[in-house]
């Protein structure tokens, strides 16, 4: 990623710069569960802090007025699985394929310029991570962003 150097943090920092980043009344709604303490990742922290902030704030605008959104952050081998699930209408199968290319939104005209998952996976890709997306309709989605732990 150009422009911005990639410095260790601690995944619990980066959980907090995105509930610091959200208005107050989705902080209320949001869930954080985690087993992520002490867990060090080496990035361009604002990039990755922007990249979960919109994830998550996509799981809110999927969601109805009173859904809670889910944030969970875990070690997985050699990485870090942050999960973003909302409760929301979730996305059809076309919708799913397409929904990391550029300029394409679920979301009313006006509302979204289709560019949060596309932005997400550029990011993740250039930094060593993945992003992948679980959803069926009815049944709401789950972002799931793989990163590489800060080698000890």
């Amino acid at each position: 990623v150009r422009g911005e150097p990639y410095a260790a943090v601690e995944v619990e920092t980066l959980l907090a710069a995105v509930m610091a980043g959200l208005v107050e009344e989705r902080k209320g709604r949001l869930d954080i569960e985690t087993a992520s303490s002490g867990l060090v990742l080496e990035v361009p922290r604002t990039a990755l802090t922007t990249t979960l902030l919109n994830l998550v704030r996509n799981a809110f605008d999927a969601s109805g007025p009173e859904d809670r959104v889910k944030m969970s952050a875990y070690r997985r081998a050699d990485q870090v699985q942050i999960s973003v699930t909302d409760e929301g209408r979730g996305m059809k199968a076309d919708e799913l394929l397409r929904a990391r290319d550029p300029f394409f939104t679920t979301k009313p005209p006006g509302a979204g310029l289709g560019l949060g998952l596309y932005l997400a996976d550029t990011l993740l890709d250039a930094i060593g991570g993945e992003l992948d997306l679980v959803s069926s309709p009815g049944q709401g989605t789950r972002s799931v962003v793989y990163l590489p732990l800060k080698p000890e």
